[in-house]
């Protein structure tokens, strides 16, 4: 039951995530006027934060049921792919504005400015390394501790970013029309050479 009840946690968690990234919500919190417009990022991100810590909280003390037998082969593939995943996070995270990232500064896409389209550095190689990167680091938790609790986070993980990115693209297509579209015929989706 608590096994199921973190699936549940984690599906209402991203499907938040995406609803209010969305287009239809920005709008709406554009209409309310300028003062919304600046809080929107950070009110956003604190609540997203305090239900990931939530979320953890509870994903930690539920019962262990280890779905792989301990080896220290999963240990060093564990730290492999917790540092590759961390250090693409991290490079990724260049080609954002962190103040607008975190919520400090007007959103670009609130005040009608799209974004640069960045197809250089890790971007040449997959069109959501912050994503990829994400995938990597979730892969090596899984690793460094192999049981049910952690599949569900990686599974739930992966499966989001599979039905979430198209929806996400829907909206850099409507931002950057045929330049994002040559991008996506020549750059995969998430992971390099493959998706």
């Amino acid at each position: 039951m608590a096994h199921a009840l973190l699936s549940i946690f984690w599906f209402v968690f991203y499907l938040s995530h995406s609803l209010l990234a969305s287009w239809p919500v920005k709008r709406y919190i554009r209409s309310l006027g300028a003062r919304f417009l600046h809080a929107y990022r950070l009110i956003y991100n604190f609540f997203s934060l305090a239900g990931l810590l939530g979320i953890l909280y509870y994903q930690k003390n539920i019962p262990l049921i280890p779905l792989l037998s301990p080896q220290s082969l999963y240990k060093y593939l564990a730290y492999s792919l917790l540092s590759m995943g961390m250090l693409i996070m991290l490079l990724a995270m260049r080609n954002y504005k962190a103040r607008e990232f975190i919520g400090l500064q007007k959103e670009s896409e609130l005040l009608g400015t799209p974004p640069p389209l960045v197809t250089k550095g890790l971007n040449a190689w997959v069109r959501h390394p912050l994503y990829f990167g994400a995938i990597l680091f979730c892969l090596g938790l899984f690793f460094k501790a192999p049981i049910a609790r952690s599949f569900i986070f990686l599974a739930l993980t992966f499966a989001y970013l599979l039905l979430g990115i198209p929806w996400e693209e829907q909206k850099l297509l409507k931002l950057h029309g045929q330049s994002y579209l040559d991008y996506q015929k020549k750059t995969p989706m998430l992971i390099p050479y493959l998706l």
